[in-house]
């Protein structure tokens, strides 16, 4: 009950702020939980949120940013002092206002890895229309949708959210149904060189909550060689309050594709 009260608070702010930037000509694409919450899972009171999380496209970032501040919200941390494209940041310091509520605003969905980009402007292309309350905003597609989900859980913060994660990625897969193209989201992760991430979120949605992931998509994503040891590391502090001296590192899914040279790098970083 105190959440869905919460939620209702987070959804007046996210409905003005929508509104200020709608005036200002720029779009919006509503990420993670503010997506989740109120178009993906059936009652938004079952989602907790920390802050809201909006992708703005890079070129408008910095007057995103402008904005807010003439909203009310205050940068936790100084801007930088130039501007920045989604290869530079994934996503200015946090705004706060004066109800404590936090604001993200993304140039990207995932840091650059020294592999590969993810392209922002494709998933501008395959934006799709989404009504949170009163506002309107664009959501990701449900393959980007997805993808994001386990990149975020995987590579960004290591397993280290417990199994909130998990239960997004089965929600959006039961939400979506036949709308979900498997094949273009395994084809998207080996775009984006994600798979090893995407593989092992995947894997663990399956087990521990039930989501309905095919057979035939985990053997498709599972690297070569890959260790069942990790996925055991991985359930370890999904259910474990680590600190971040003990999390998995995020180069684990990665060490089977790496060269000798890289794994020496990394072991010595």
């Amino acid at each position: 009950a105190a959440n869905a009260a919460r939620m209702l608070r987070l959804r007046e702010e996210l409905e003005s702020v929508a509104a200020v930037m709608h005036t200002e000509g720029i779009p919006l694409i509503a990420l993670k939980g503010a997506h989740l919450a109120w178009c993906i899972y059936d009652d938004p009171g079952l989602r907790q949120m920390v802050d809201l999380d909006l992708l703005v496209p890079p070129e408008h970032l910095r007057r995103a940013a402008r904005i807010l501040i003439a909203h009310g919200y205050t940068p936790e941390t100084a801007l930088p002092s130039t501007d920045v494209s989604a290869t530079d940041v994934l996503h200015l310091p946090p705004f706060v206002n004066a109800r404590r509520t936090r604001i993200e605003l993304h140039a990207n969905i995932d840091a650059a890895s020294q592999h590969h980009v993810i392209a922002p402007d494709a998933l501008w292309e395959r934006a799709v229309p989404l009504h949170i309350g009163a506002a309107r905003f664009l959501g990701l597609s449900v393959e980007d949708l997805l993808l994001h989900t386990c990149c975020h859980v995987s590579y960004q913060h290591q397993f280290a959210f417990g199994l909130r994660p998990l239960y997004d990625i089965a929600q959006i897969i039961r939400h979506a149904g036949a709308a979900l193209s498997w094949p273009a989201a395994v084809e998207r992760a080996h775009t984006w060189h994600r798979q090893r991430g995407v593989h092992l979120a995947l894997l663990l949605a399956r087990d521990l909550v039930g989501a309905a992931v095919p057979e035939h998509v985990l053997a498709t994503l599972r690297p070569e060689g890959f260790d069942d040891a990790i996925a055991a590391c991985a359930r370890e502090q999904l259910l474990t309050q680590a600190t971040s001296d003990d999390r998995l590192s995020p180069h684990a899914v990665a060490w089977h594709d790496s060269s000798l040279a890289e794994r020496m790098a990394l072991l010595c970083r």
